[in-house]
Order: structure tokens, then C-alpha cells, then sequence
């Protein structure tokens, strides 16, 4: 329950930020709790939208270009 509320109250804080539209700070958020929960698809996505809105397009393009690496939707067995 700890983790539950301590991740709630970060999402608040992000969607907070955006309001006031600090993108910047909102960003910082995400990549913070990205390294506790570093494979959140919902997160990562959240991020580009945050990129694109500061036109941020170097970041845009690298993190666009990194998410079929990072999850990848079908895998072949041999």
C-alpha cells in the first residue's frame, strides 16, 4: 500500500504540473519515478507528449525511435 500511494501522489504531482503548465518540471517527474518503474509504456508515452508540447524535437525523435526496442510487440521463437 506504501509504494500504491507514494506513486499516486507522484502521478498527481505530474498531472499538477502540467495544469500550471510547468512541462519542464512535469517531465523531471517522470524520468524520476521512470527509474523505479522503468518499463511503463503509459509513462514513456507521456513523456513525448511533454517533449512535443516544450518542441523539444531532438528528445521527441529519441525517445520516438527508442520505443519499439524497448517494447516490442512481438517476439519470434526459434
Amino acid at each position: 500500500p506504501c509504494f500504491l500511494d507514494y506513486f499516486q501522489v507522484i502521478l498527481f504531482a505530474i498531472l499538477h504540473a502540467e495544469q500550471l503548465e510547468h512541462n519542464a518540471r512535469a517531465i523531471k517527474l517522470i524520468q524520476n519515478q521512470l527509474e523505479t518503474k522503468p518499463n511503463s509504456l503509459d509513462l514513456e508515452q507521456k513523456l513525448i507528449q511533454l517533449y512535443e508540447k516544450l518542441d523539444w524535437t531532438h528528445c521527441t525523435h529519441f525517445a520516438k525511435e527508442s520505443l519499439p526496442t524497448r517494447f516490442p510487440t512481438d517476439f519470434e521463437l526459434h
